[in-house]
């Protein structure tokens, strides 16, 4: 999965699953706007967020 969610990356910017992002929620990570996109070979739309640099 973790393969499939970096595919859908810029140059430079770093993407999290759902599952990733609900591990860290109450962090301090700040997050991008929710993208719902197709992850090859599982089946569904999932949901990924770009995480943002904290300034």
């Amino acid at each position: 999965m973790a393969a499939r969610v970096a595919s859908h990356a810029e140059g430079g910017e770093i993407l999290a699953s759902g599952v990733v992002k609900a591990l860290v929620e109450g962090s301090d990570v700040v997050w991008g706007d929710k993208r719902t996109v197709e992850l090859k070979g599982l089946s569904g739309d999932h949901e990924i967020w770009p995480v943002q640099r904290a300034e």
